[in-house]
């Protein structure tokens, strides 16, 4: 009786009948010598198929522990059955062999811990990139989208005490000592600082630190957002920056402080050993805007409807509060928006909207005149037709609209261009100085888009 093949080498390999000594590999379907061993063949399967060695030890690894995990599950006799298990009744073996596949399959498709992190991190990108809630990721919504993309990575989404727990801490400390060691390189940083109120009426300072790295590329970073729980007095600001700059490292770093011009800051900053205060341009330039915009010859919401006569920039506000009660007809008359819409399809224009303006961006009140004169026939014939429709606009008053939007133009393109974070903005204030210039020539030449003069 010949002796049984004992050795795994021949899992790989067999036998043939009319040459003893020769096998023939299963996998490439050569042939090999092994005389009375089989370290030639283990030889071959090391040099050449090592990778299906390591899959099958890996597979048969699995495989124990699958069934350790069937046998912990199995109830012991001690234990109380379920109504429907019969005493010492075993599982077919097609059920346990079944059973087994699917957590051998669950098992080889679990997403490696290298792609479970990758998913976090884009969770947590898309949350602080796009200003989302954390209970964004419990929506049903947001779960069917994953479960359609990659189901495996439904069960990894992070619960929400995860997340404000354990996950971002970790980034934001990791993200810090970044950032730290950034600052540590550069000899010289740069403060931008805001006091700014929520909805909530809770008062922030946030403090922006600009440095250029070891490559002199400028880079931005957010230092803190901290919440102000005393009253502004120049001395409670003067130790809050202190304490921030002292926990970044940076104090004897610091070369300039941008704000705006309030009086607390200012006196703050002035506390601070020499380090010089850089009013906010940006700020000065829309406080110009703001104060030109303002009434100046009392006029309040019922000139709106009278025919008042033009006394030159005192009546600028009475325009555009005209100016805005069309636009905020145009938003709450459902008739009014229709016809609108209607009359923009006869006239094959893109379906425009008017845009409203807030209070405290003068930029807006820009862009609501740039879109009215945009739409300046369809509105005109609509509020024609319209029986209480709002004020038109006097041919007079389309020629001022039109000559202030390229007035306020450079102001709004300036005001960008200093808030501007990839480059340096106080050489910019350079061109500003010719301001006086440029106005006293608009001065002869009031008509900037005919050229005509007074």
């Amino acid at each position: 009786m010949s002796r049984k093949n004992t050795s795994d080498v021949w899992k790989y390999f067999k036998k043939l009948s009319n040459t003893p000594n020769e096998a023939v590999c299963l996998i490439f379907s050569t042939h090999y010598k092994h005389g009375h061993g089989t370290s030639n063949l283990h030889e071959h399967l090391r040099r050449v198929h090592q990778s299906k060695l390591d899959a099958e030890k890996r597979n048969t690894e699995l495989e124990k522990d699958l069934d350790k995990e069937q046998n912990n599950d199995q109830p012991s006799s001690s234990k109380t059955l379920s109504y429907d298990q019969e005493p010492d009744q075993e599982q077919p073996p097609t059920k346990i062999k079944k059973t087994k596949q699917l957590l051998l399959s669950k098992r080889f498709n679990e997403p490696s811990t290298k792609q479970k992190n990758d998913f976090i991190s884009i969770i947590m990108d898309m949350i602080a990139g796009d200003l989302q809630p954390i209970s964004y990721l419990e929506n049903n919504g947001f779960q069917k989208m994953v479960s359609f993309l990659d189901s495996r990575y439904l069960e990894h989404i992070p619960s929400r005490r995860t997340l404000t727990r354990k996950i971002m801490p970790d980034i934001y400390q990791s993200t810090k000592v970044k950032v730290q060691q950034m600052l540590i390189e550069s000899n010289y940083v740069a403060i931008t600082s805001d006091i700014w109120t929520s909805l909530n009426a809770d008062s922030f300072l946030t403090v922006t630190a600009h440095v250029y790295n070891t490559n002199y590329v400028l880079k931005t970073f957010v230092l803190t957002t901290e919440k102000l729980n005393k009253n502004h007095t120049a001395q409670y600001l003067y130790e809050t920056l202190i304490k921030i700059f002292e926990e970044w490292k940076i104090i004897n770093k610091v070369v300039a402080i941008v704000t705006d011009s309030g009086a607390n800051i200012k006196a703050a900053i002035k506390k601070m050993n020499g380090i010089p205060h850089i009013p906010c341009t940006a700020h000065k330039l829309n406080l110009v805007v703001t104060n030109a915009l303002k009434i100046q010859c009392g006029a309040d919401e019922s000139d709106v409807d009278n025919n008042i006569g033009w006394d030159g920039v005192n009546d600028l506000n009475i325009l555009l509060k005209k100016c805005r009660s069309i636009v905020t007809f145009f938003k709450k008359s459902e008739i009014g928006h229709r016809c609108l819409q209607d009359k923009l399809k006869q006239l094959s224009l893109p379906d425009l909207k008017l845009k409203q303006d807030v209070s405290t961006r003068w930029n807006s009140s820009l862009l609501m005149l740039e879109r009215l004169v945009t739409l300046k026939e369809p509105l005109t014939c609509v509020m024609m037709s319209l029986k209480d429709g709002p004020t038109m606009l006097l041919p007079m008053e389309w020629r001022i609209i039109e000559d202030i939007i390229p007035l306020l133009t450079p102001f709004n393109l300036m005001t960008t261009e200093l808030s501007g974070e990839k480059y340096s903005t106080l050489v910019m204030v350079i061109p500003l100085l010719n301001l006086p210039y440029s106005l006293e020539t608009l001065k002869h030449n009031p008509n900037p888009k005919t050229g005509q003069t007074a």
